[in-house]
């Protein structure tokens, strides 16, 4: 196979990854539901976003350390941001997420092709450690997806409860009813229950947040960039640690191989 085709499957997972990181952030955008009101489901949902984004780390890790010259490493890092763009849906605010996580990239490129020139030996470390700017602009592009996702709903529907939420918390509380009152007062409490439960949540709840409730998109997205900023700084390790799994396999798979150079130094004596 040749170099110039082993460059290609190279880049290939890193435009998939992007792809995938795309698709997760539009359905964490569509996710209104599911991030405002949070269960089991969410938890699951923010996992698959940080292993898109780790995806996408090793993904880029490996083309920073491989694709040259860097001229096409950044072609291959453009490219992978349209797949980005078309996974998360065509709009201004996506548009100005990836494009600020290609600048990202750009400049981690550059910055890695230069620390692996000035090393002696080769090492995954300044690939890694050098993704700290390329990690914030993807977690940016998930915050936008929300943000954008939460603000076009609540202009749309307004802010609301969803209805299995009340619908919960009635269940609960007629289960107590059916096993402590009596059959002849037990319907009545049921519908005095439903009818309270959806006056506090539908007017007392809904009116005072009403106000805010276009806030609501920014307050969110802070809130999960600081989450997901926690998350991959506490869990850094993993992408740092798959990142040298996928050198030592293309390394097995005799897809890339170690070359020892010697290199001309020059030096100030005393004649």
């Amino acid at each position: 196979m040749s170099k110039s085709m082993k460059k290609i499957l190279l880049v290939l997972p890193l435009v998939a990854a992007a792809y995938y990181v795309g698709l997760v952030c539009a359905r964490l955008g569509r996710s209104y539901d599911l991030v405002l009101f949070p269960s089991p489901e969410l938890l699951w949902l923010l996992l698959q976003v940080l292993s898109a984004l780790w995806l996408f780390s090793v993904a880029a890790g490996i083309a920073a350390a491989l694709v040259r010259p860097l001229g096409a490493a950044i072609l291959a890092f453009s490219i992978s941001g349209a797949a980005m763009f078309a996974g998360l849906g065509w709009s201004l605010p996506a548009g100005i997420a990836v494009l600020l996580c290609v600048l990202a990239g750009c400049s981690y490129l550059s910055r890695v092709s230069r620390e692996l020139d000035e090393r002696i030996a080769f090492s995954t470390r300044p690939i890694s450690e050098g993704q700290t700017v390329l990690m914030v602009a993807l977690v940016l592009v998930a915050c936008t997806s929300v943000y954008a996702g939460f603000t076009a709903r609540i202009e749309a529907e307004g802010f609301s409860i969803p209805a299995e939420y009340k619908e919960g918390i009635a269940a609960k509380l007629e289960t107590a009813v059916e096993e402590y009152l009596p059959e002849l007062v037990r319907q009545l409490a049921i519908d005095i229950i439903r009818d309270g439960i959806a006056f506090a949540v539908d007017d007392v709840l809904v009116g005072a947040v009403e106000p805010f409730e276009r806030s609501i998109p920014l307050i969110v997205a802070t809130v999960l960039f600081a989450l997901l900023m926690t998350g991959t700084r506490l869990l850094a390790w993993v992408p740092a640690l798959a990142l040298s799994a996928a050198f030592w396999a293309l390394k097995a798979l005799r897809v890339v191989r170690v070359v020892r150079a010697t290199r001309d130094v020059e030096r100030l004596v005393v004649r």
